[in-house]
């Protein structure tokens, strides 16, 4: 009863008191006066700052933006002494060299905020690499302990997942419904969601949603054209024998060039 009373006493403070301030609030990536900010999801609560000018982590007195985690975030890469490189990238994805500028947009465009993001569509056969080259995708965007999810089936789904993650991740898709193809154009551009609050009642929550999305596939399950002019489509060829990976050794590799690569 204590922490009850004490919590309400806060939450009036924070409503009535003249000088209380209202602040929005960002999962990952946030935008103020121009400039990006990223959240690194570390103990410190740093982010980093991004201007015409560079780069800089900041220290968490000095954020200027509020973020939110959700219990899945896990940190992104720490850059403490490292030197940039973006060429440890393309060993760890399976891509040609014609489709690695397609990637590394994707990527920096998942970084802005408030815009319409492409959906990054990875097919191939079950050799090709995609899942492994997807979670080097999000472990450099946005990391989670909830990794790579199957294609939702409800909009309710969908709505739970993007509250909790600022990266979208499907694994194996094989067929989207009518309905999920609007939802995820939807989700791509920016859009209205409607649930209802409780299942007791008639209320509604009403959420505008705009996230980056990654899916991978055997066959292309995409049929509607809305979706399709909102997608980058990556066909990833099989990987000969001779040159692929154990789980233990790409993990080791991943590891080690993710700061360089960030």
């Amino acid at each position: 009863s204590a922490i009850q009373e004490a919590i309400a006493e806060m939450e009036g403070r924070a409503l009535y008191d003249n000088d209380s301030k209202q602040h929005k609030v960002f999962l990952r990536v946030g935008e103020l006066n121009g400039k990006i900010y990223i959240d690194l999801c570390n103990t410190r609560w740093q982010a980093i700052e991004i201007s015409t000018t560079g780069w800089e982590i900041l220290d968490s007195r000095d954020v200027p933006v509020k973020f939110e985690r959700s219990k899945h975030s896990q940190p992104l890469p720490d850059l403490l002494n490292v030197i940039g490189d973006i060429s440890k990238l393309w060993p760890l994805i399976n891509k040609s060299n014609d489709d690695q500028i397609l990637v590394l947009t994707f990527m920096l465009d998942c970084f802005r905020y408030n815009t319409a993001f492409p959906i990054l569509v990875l097919l191939g056969l079950h050799d090709a690499g995609k899942s492994a080259s997807q979670k080097v995708i999000r472990r450099l965007i946005d990391p989670s302990a909830s990794g790579l999810r199957t294609a939702p089936r409800k909009v309710d789904d969908l709505v739970t997942e993007s509250c909790s993650n600022w990266l979208l991740c499907y694994n194996n898709a094989s067929n989207l419904s009518d309905e999920m193809h609007d939802d995820l154009c939807c989700i791509s551009t920016g859009g209205g969601f409607s649930t209802r609050k409780f299942f007791t009642n008639t209320e509604q929550v009403v959420v505008d949603i705009t996230r980056p999305v990654v899916i991978n596939g055997i066959t292309n399950f995409i049929r509607k054209p809305d979706l399709l002019d909102r997608a980058i489509i990556l066909e990833l060829d099989s990987i000969d024998e001779s040159k692929r990976k154990t789980d233990t050794t790409l993990n080791k590799e991943i590891e080690a060039n993710l700061p360089a690569i960030f």
